[in-house]
């Protein structure tokens, strides 16, 4: 048997946006809140899922960051060489 699996209330290309938009995001599959009819809507929770990722990768960079400076390490080598 072979199923075709297609999300309801799928049946354009605003519509697969918005679906990929929750896909992606993990926003949800309840009901459908954003509606291909508001287009204000659309391009204000793209443009929030946008800056959501990319103020993440920006905090993830900071934290990368500040974990991996080398703080003293010049004395944990001196600690490890006179053991």
């Amino acid at each position: 048997m072979f199923f075709v699996v297609f999300p309801f209330q799928v049946d354009g290309f605003a519509a697969s946006f918005l679906f990929s938009l929750e896909t992606q995001h993990t926003i949800g599959y309840g009901s459908r809140q954003t509606t291909t009819e508001c287009v204000e809507a659309m391009v204000v929770m793209s443009t929030q899922s946008i800056l959501g990722c990319l103020i993440q990768a920006f905090m993830v960079g900071l934290v990368f960051a500040k974990l991996s400076t080398p703080n003293k390490r010049y004395w944990s080598c001196l600690v490890v060489s006179r053991i």
